[in-house]
């Protein structure tokens, strides 16, 4: 998973190897709660991936869900996999949903909401791949090797270590700010064997909590909205303050940067905590 800053260097807070506790989750033809259940409410265990692959730092442990079924398995097929960064999908909300007047079926998975209109979005990676199975040896043979990313653009504040306390927000037409990025809410799967974002919006509210990296906390967005053209993107970061039980503010501005973007990396900027106006209650 290929990360750069606009200016061509790479940097360690993007994903450029697998990390000890990283997961896949993967999902066989149609999905799991259509192919397995004909009969399943709104919310049901069916939504949950069929296999789980955790990294333990050298190999990947398999873990299959208890509704899998290998009978129910083609000689080939599709395989549609999930990476997201924080590695918790379990606690994902999901729901199945139909369009009026189409006849596929999405089952779509967002996170929940940190704070108040601030959603969790972690970096999310897909693919979608053909594997092979020999029902002899009871084995599935695929390789994963073609990442797609439905958040392609991460915003690192370096220095930041408590993920839950904080969100951060792209602002526009202030102080000559005319850059903006899309925010993602989640992902969906559809019963055609597609991945599609779901709901991303150009917002008034920012994404919350942030992803852990050993250089600060991460902040993923799906696309610049004019990738491509020189822009000034100006950032807010709100702190919870638990002992006054109120917000504190601060911001940081990136000046005239060319956010250039594509499906197969994820491109980076990358702010210190001190350049926020606010760096003093930053940690």
């Amino acid at each position: 998973m290929d990360g750069t800053i606009d200016d061509g260097i790479t940097t360690k807070a993007a994903k450029t190897d697998w990390t000890e506790g990283d997961k896949i989750n993967i999902w066989f033809d149609d999905l799991a709660a259509h192919k397995y259940g004909d009969s399943f409410p709104q919310y049901d265990e069916h939504f949950n991936p069929e296999l789980v692959m955790t990294y333990n730092g050298s190999t990947w442990v398999s873990e299959f869900s208890s509704f899998f079924d290998s009978s129910k398995l083609k000689a080939s097929g599709r395989i549609r996999a999930i990476y997201e960064s924080t590695n918790k999908l379990s606690d994902t909300f999901y729901y199945k949903f139909q369009r009026p007047g189409s006849s596929e079926i999405y089952d779509i998975y967002h996170p929940g909401v940190a704070y108040s209109n601030y959603y969790m979005t972690p970096m999310i990676v897909s693919a979608n791949v053909s594997y092979q199975y020999d029902s002899e040896e009871n084995k599935i043979s695929a390789n994963l090797s073609t990442w797609k990313f439905l958040t392609k653009v991460q915003v690192l504040v370096a220095g930041l270590k408590q993920p839950n306390s904080y969100y951060l927000l792209n602002m526009v037409n202030e102080d000559g700010a005319d850059g903006n990025f899309y925010r993602l809410m989640g992902f969906q799967l559809g019963t055609s064997g597609a991945i599609y974002p779901y709901d991303y919006t150009i917002s008034s509210y920012g994404t919350a909590g942030g992803t852990l990296t050993d250089e600060g906390m991460a902040f993923y967005f799906y696309d610049a909205v004019n990738p491509g053209e020189a822009k000034t993107y100006k950032f807010r970061i709100g702190i919870y303050v638990p002992g006054n039980r109120n917000w504190s503010y601060g911001t940081a501005t990136f000046e005239n940067k060319t956010i250039n973007t594509s499906d197969n990396k994820i491109t980076c900027i990358k702010i210190d905590k001190s350049k926020f106006s606010n760096a003093w209650q930053l940690k």
